[in-house]
């Protein structure tokens, strides 16, 4: 736009992208901004940040600018409305104009230009045409002995593709190493225009000449040919392998880096950059792997005897070669990219010897070179050429440090902590911290200091001054004074850590009147607020030391972090020193993760969402722990999310949960149902009860179906144990429906509830938990004696009094006692509630939580109730029965009723309805049945 600098004015801060990296403004200015033609106008005056990064746009507008304007965007329609006094204004989005702005701007980048004069000298008396390229800029005795080298090493350069013989298969061959289950793709011949098969039929009969190629019949796999024009008008060809490479597992040998190759380059007085001819080419290929490399063309189908460019693993093969042959002088003479290879020389007089030395070791490797190169590395050679400088003992300038000043403010209303970055051009950064936990006057002090050094830390700060109001912690940091106390030793220890990344550290200590700005935003933090936009808020829940109130006991892990082979180890180091690994997407990546996790007292753990800590343990605990929940005292082989779930119920936490469960749940996937043999004492049957509030199930073997038995359990694993229920509901058996059994129940006010005729899903619960019962019972005892049932029988109730259940989304033992049972699982992991547990007083608040948490239990019931029944009723079909209407009942064994026998019998006549869907009948002469039918079991009848 032709502003000048002097134009713009100091921001207040940067800014801050999409990933949340700063953004350097390098200053604001006001421009005038109109939307709209001359009769239909509106402009205004819009104060704009500038900033200089690469970008597909010349302004962006925000949300104050539009608001400015009262305008209203449409995305799918690219459209900018706002109104105006003469009507309504519409901007309409041109997105081929920004679609076409990069292409444009590619297809007419200027190729580059050699820095400097660059001359073509003849190396081949006999042959004129022969020459290669060197610097003209060069001194003439340095020259004078290249020239003698490269006339000397000829035979190392190849200028026609017959003479590249190839490097020798002892040395190197390209391996395809294709998966062993891979099947063998067959591309069909995909047509091509008349000018692409002239220039398809060229490049065959180049490579047929040069031999990189050879006609093969009857191929497994079969690739085709792609010509690219080039930007001279000329063909390239290239062969789709994208199905043969999907099936090549990837080389992982390293390839270098460009910026690390650069940065080896300082200092050099001389550099020369060659090229191997044709570079893939002159790799044999495996003989077993040729015919996988055929392709198809309109004349024949070949394949490459040597390795050709468009697969796989080429690049790292060649790699692999420049570094089997010129091991010797890489990073002392030598620097290679793929097949770039760079001789460099600290003195210009030395360089000949180096290139002697190349071109020897690449003679014995049979590796010819380009004379010929094509300026395609000329970008790294101007870039080389321009930012390396020659070494000199010229000190390097000094790096101007930033200022950070910090402070901390305490009242009734809370803690804050306040840090302000100055730039060294004198730009601030402001940030500010509400402290949302226990605090004194000194750990704020420390606390704002070490949130100015970790922001620092995030910006790249190499030097840092920081200036302070409090005596101690100036004092502390510059080993003025002494650190006595054991909460003040462990801030002091996190500053060091956080020293180390630094270049330079510089504490001061000022009176506060020099430190209003800081002292005011930690004020304003300690409040909450509000506060400017330019000023980077948070809150902090946990400070940044662990206290030394939390005292936890490791479970054999006293080594916690020092165990390279444990997954806690990387966790543990950076949340403890600030340690990353190496490679920048790994440490990015901890860096993610670790925000999920806690350092507590040397112990990792890992936080949730409102609800308590996980203990993190090692893989070979969790494989201990979750063997013992699926199998153990109280496991019931029940599925793999369930046991996972129990995991978490007993707060231990490690990454493969659910993997190392479904392991364990695969053990016992397989099982044969059979008929129950007699077990110990004669016991064959069983007898459950389930409370229908929370799920709670007790049962008991028998070893005979009657009343008495009946009796004794409901005495002795209800009454006796949790009172005498409203209700009792049963099927129509007899040993429930007896005298006896009536006479119990009548003495103690408990109603007797019986379930419709052939209508279990009147009882649907304790069916259900039958089920569950055996299935549990079948997995326990596999591979043992079937007659161990009752011994088995508490294991798995435990098992499924400690399970949450769909319905209420706790687990039995939680609705009856306000807490999760204490598993022999949980006390061998040390968890954080048997750490923590509060004995009585622990106790005392789980029973007054009780009522809250059934509470909640029970709107899980009314919801879960609520679907289950919206789902079935899609299928119901209504019928209307009343009192006094006539019906047909279904037989009680409809199976066993002959094809030509009717299945229904009657008529009966309705007496009263029980419950919805439940009659009680009677017959035409009046005589009352005892139990009730459902619905499902009766049909209209018409007279």
């Amino acid at each position: 736009m032709g502003l000048p600098t002097l134009a713009l004015t100091q921001a207040p801060a940067s800014l801050r992208g999409f990933g949340g990296e700063a953004v350097l403004v390098l200053g604001q200015v006001q421009l005038m901004v109109a939307f709209g033609m001359e009769e239909n106008r509106r402009e205004k005056q819009i104060l704009f940040d500038v900033v200089d990064i690469p970008y597909s746009y010349n302004a962006i507008f925000g949300c104050a600018t539009l608001n400015k304007f009262e305008a209203v965007s449409h995305h799918n329609y690219l459209k900018l409305k706002m109104p105006s006094l003469t009507g309504m204004i519409v901007v309409k989005g041109a997105i081929h104009n920004v679609e076409a702005k990069p292409h444009d701007r590619a297809r007419h980048t200027p190729k580059p230009t050699p820095h400097g004069k660059v001359i073509k000298v003849k190396v081949d008396d006999a042959d004129p045409t022969r020459f290669v390229s060197l610097g003209g800029d060069m001194g003439e005795r340095e020259a004078e002995n290249i020239l003698e080298v490269l006339k000397k090493n000829i035979d190392i350069f190849a200028w026609s593709p017959d003479e590249v013989g190839g490097v020798s298969t002892d040395l190197i061959m390209h391996h395809l190493a294709v998966k062993p289950e891979a099947k063998p793709s067959k591309q069909k011949l995909r047509k091509m225009s008349a000018d692409r098969q002239e220039a398809a039929k060229a490049e065959v009969q180049k490579l047929l000449k040069a031999g990189v190629i050879q006609e093969i019949d009857h191929p497994e796999w079969l690739a085709n040919p792609v010509l690219v024009r080039k930007l001279n008008g000329k063909w390239r060809m290239c062969v789709d392998f994208t199905d043969l490479n999907k099936v090549c597992p990837k080389d992982n040998f390293p390839l270098p880096r460009i910026d690390q190759l650069v940065d080896s380059t300082a200092g050099c007085e001389l550099m020369s950059f060659l090229d191997a001819y044709s570079s893939y080419h002159q790799i044999h290929m495996n003989p077993a792997d040729i015919p996988k490399t055929a392709f198809i063309t309109p004349f024949s189908t070949f394949c490459h005897l040597r390795m050709p460019f468009d697969l796989r693993n080429a690049g790292a093969t060649f790699t692999r070669l420049v570094y089997k042959v010129l091991y010797k002088q890489l990073g002392r003479n030598v620097e290679a990219y793929v097949h770039d290879i760079v001789v460099k020389s600290r003195k210009a007089f030395d360089h000949a010897s180096d290139l002697q030395e190349t071109f020897d070791n690449l003679r014995a490797a049979g590796v010819k070179l380009n004379p010929e190169n094509a300026i395609k590395s000329q970008v790294l050679v101007d870039f080389v050429a321009e930012w390396t400088p020659a070494f000199s003992p010229e000190p390097e300038p000094v790096e101007q440090p930033w200022v950070m000043y910090s402070d901390g403010s305490w009242s009734h209303k809370g803690a804050g902590a306040a840090a302000v970055l100055t730039l060294p051009r004198g730009v601030p950064i402001w940030y500010a911290a509400r402290l949302q936990f226990d605090t004194t006057n000194n750990t704020i002090e420390y606390e704002a200091v070490l949130l100015g050094l970790r922001k620092a830390k995030e910006l790249g700060v190499r030097r840092l001054l920081i200036r302070t109001d409090s005596k101690l912690v100036a004092s502390h940091v510059d080993k003025s004074f002494e650190t006595k106390e054991e909460g003040m030793k462990r801030y002091l220890e996190a500053v060091r850590s956080m020293e180390k990344c630094f270049a330079g550290i510089t504490v001061e200590h000022l009176p506060r009147g020099q430190n209003e700005e800081a002292d005011t935003l930690a004020k304003s933090a300690a409040c909450g607020g509000p506060h400017s936009p330019s000023i980077f808020f948070e809150v902090l829940y946990a400070p940044s030391v662990p206290t030394e109130s939390l005292d936890i006991m490791a479970i054999d892990q006293a080594e916690l972090g020092e165990d390279p082979e444990d997954w806690r180890t990387p966790f543990v180091k950076y949340l403890k020193n600030g340690w990353l690994p190496e490679d920048e997407a790994e440490a990015k990546r901890l860096q993610l993760r670790a925000t999920k996790y806690k350092l507590v007292s040397s112990q990792l753990y890992r936080s949730r969402v409102l609800q308590p800590l996980l203990h993190c343990i090692s893989f070979a605990e969790a494989e201990e722990m979750a063997k013992e929940i699926h199998q153990g005292l109280c496991g019931a082989h029940q599925a793999a999310r369930t046991v996972a779930s129990k995991v978490f119920c007993q707060g231990v936490y490690w990454p493969t949960v659910l993997k190392v469960c479904v392991e364990q749940a695969k053990k016992w996937g397989l099982d044969i149902i059979g008929p129950s043999p007699v077990a110990r004492n004669g016991y064959k049957f069983a007898i459950m009860a389930i409370e229908y509030f929370s799920r709670c199930i007790e049962a008991e073997p028998l070893s005979a179906i009657i009343s008495v038995a009946v009796q004794k359990f409901v005495w002795k694993n209800i009454v006796c144990r949790f009172g005498v229920p409203k209700e009792f509901i049963a099927d129509n058996g007899k040993q429930f429906d007896s005298d006896k059994f009536r006479e119990m129940c009548e003495g103690l006010n408990l109603e007797i509830r019986f379930a419709s005729v052939a209508h279990p899903q009147s009882n649907g619960a304790s069916k259900r938990s039958d089920g569950k019962i055996l299935e549990a019972l079948k997995k326990r005892l596999e591979g043992a004696a079937k007659g161990k049932r009752p011994d088995e029988m508490l294991s798995v109730l435990c098992a499924l009094q400690t399970t949450p259940t769909r319905p209420t989304k706790f687990s039995p033992f939680m609705l009856l006692y306000g807490d999760e049972a204490m598993t022999p699982t949980e006390l061998g992991a040390n968890s954080p509630r048997v750490i923590f547990s509060g004995g009585e007083d622990g106790r005392e608040v789980s029973l007054e939580l009780l009522e809250r948490v059934r509470v909640e239990a029970l709107e899980h019931m009314r919801k879960y109730a609520t679907s289950t029944s919206a789902t079935y009723n899609k299928k119901v079909r209504p019928t209307e029965l009343l009192p006094g209407h006539l019906v047909l009942r279904k037989k009680a064994n409809p199976v066993a009723v002959g094809k030509l026998e009717l299945k229904w019998e009657g008529p009966y006549l309705i007496k009263y309805r029980s419950r919805t869907g439940s009659f009680h009948l009677a017959t035409l002469e009046g005589e009352e049945f005892n139990h009730s039918w459902n619905a499902a079991s009766l049909k209209r009848f018409y007279v």
